[in-house]
């Protein structure tokens, strides 16, 4: 394919056989060797066109593309409008339908919106299309958001290559796992769960039953536990969200826009030099940390002195703490805790051996809880009320069987009606039940005595 804006020539096979040229003026997604997605133009149309590679599975692929659109409309469920299947010159198969104006992604509308009352309406939107997918008969292997268009109250099921088709409607152990898959991404409990669960089941004509509810939880805690496994492992290799480095004796990860934001060898060269420069939050044995100002953004760095070539050793066999944080701090992003943004880590290598590590994260301007709690003018409502705050972000912790470890005064930032923890190098994800319980009580017990 030539730069942007290009003009093909597409052979059609249906819906009738002929020669047209296709205007694509934007690339919309690329798999590489696999297939590449443009808007453009035909006949005056705006148009999205679907282009297939591969000499064995191009033809398959987009045939079940078009036949998967064509059972959409069939079965009178939302579907962009068909307009050709057909083939280019370089034998490259393609898909055109007309282009659905005026809409976006639910995945862009729930990134835009951090009110969670919203991000729960564009939810149960997708829930409510899902069960008349369902219902229909139609079965949809990747629920993800990114793969549902909204326009006003309209919902439009994307990506068809992963539908399959029945002639009766899904069976209701297959439907609940189907919601299961999609209110995974959002993670609800309680009453969020149950209004998610009833706009499925009034589409579906069902009672709901608690032995429904149950099934749901217990889907929706395996599905997340897969996500959040491989959301990890993503995290610290190269990927389409982060750029893994291994250079001149450090190595590490960084957030992708962070990464493209700066010199990254150069502010790694530089780092103690620009902490020692900055505002100095911590000055221990143990750690040193630094607030900074680079290339406009603020940031916190954090880094985990050299303590001897033992304690050196046992951190390149354990892992860093720095890229404990790293990980920690993208487990609690998932399961929807807040925490400040982790932007990057690394290591200063000596050989094989972790000489020093560094964990660098997102400065979030808002004050301490217990700073709040201690002055003079916080009457006793405004107290009960951040209180609360913060015992529901820390509830939310251990529901998902995780504690903090150092619920100390500054580890709790209070930003408008959220309550976030930081310093996360002592959480810990448990595995048993007993460890876990007495951690948990050491935790309320230090969330009492900053209250």
């Amino acid at each position: 394919m030539d730069s942007l804006p290009f003009e093909i020539t597409v052979n059609t096979i249906e819906p009738r056989k002929t020669k047209l040229m296709l205007k694509c003026t934007g690339l919309l997604r690329e798999i590489p060797g696999k297939r590449r997605v443009y808007q453009g133009q035909l006949d005056g149309q705006n148009v999205i066109a679907k282009f297939f590679a591969g000499k064995f599975r191009a033809s398959f692929q987009a045939r079940k593309d078009w036949d998967g659109f064509k059972n959409l409309i069939s079965r009178k469920l939302n579907s962009p409008e068909l307009c050709y299947y057909g083939y280019t010159e370089d034998g490259c198969r393609c898909v055109i339908t007309k282009q659905i104006l005026n809409c976006q992604t639910a995945l862009e509308l729930y990134q835009k919106d951090s009110n969670h009352q919203n991000r729960l309406n564009i939810i149960a939107m997708i829930a409510k299309e899902l069960a008349k997918l369902n219902n229909a008969g139609v079965f949809q292997k990747d629920t993800h958001l990114g793969n549902f268009l909204i326009r006003n109250e309209d919902v439009f099921a994307l990506d068809v290559g992963q539908m399959t088709f029945s002639s009766k409607a899904l069976s209701r152990n297959i439907s609940l796992k189907q919601l299961a898959a999609l209110s995974a991404f959002f993670a609800p409990d309680g009453e969020d769960l149950l209004r998610l669960c009833r706009e499925y089941a009034e589409i579906r004509n069902w009672d709901l039953n608690k032995t429904d509810l149950h099934a749901v939880k217990k889907c929706i805690a395996a599905r997340r536990k897969k996500e959040i496994a491989r959301g990890l492992k993503k995290a610290v290799r190269t990927s389409k969200r982060y750029v893994k480095i291994s250079e001149k004796g450090y190595k590490g990860v960084f957030d992708r826009k962070f990464y493209e934001s700066i010199e990254p060898l150069s502010f790694i060269r530089q780092i103690d030099k620009l902490m020692s420069n900055g505002k100095i939050l911590k000055d221990g044995n143990t750690c040193y940390v630094s607030q900074i100002r680079f290339s406009g953004i603020e940031l916190v760095i954090k880094r985990y002195n050299h303590k001897g070539f033992f304690h050196a050793i046992r951190n390149s066999i354990k892992g860093s703490r720095a890229s404990k944080c790293w990980l920690n701090g993208h487990l609690l992003a998932m399961l929807n805790i807040p925490t400040p943004k982790p932007l990057a880590f690394f290591e200063q290598h000596e050989g094989l051996v972790i000489r020093q590590s560094y964990i660098i994260t997102e400065y979030i301007d808002c004050p301490k809880l217990s700073e709040i709690l201690r002055q003079p003018d916080t009457d006793t409502e405004k107290k009960q009320r951040l209180k609360k705050l913060a015992a529901v972000t820390v509830d939310k912790m251990h529901r998902n069987k995780i504690t903090h470890g150092d619920l100390k005064h500054s580890n709790i930032l209070i930003r408008e009606n959220t309550a976030i923890v930081t310093d996360l190098d002592g959480m810990t994800v448990h595995c048993l039940k007993a460890l876990f319980e007495r951690k948990r009580k050491k935790d309320s017990a230090s969330l009492k005595s900053i209250c």
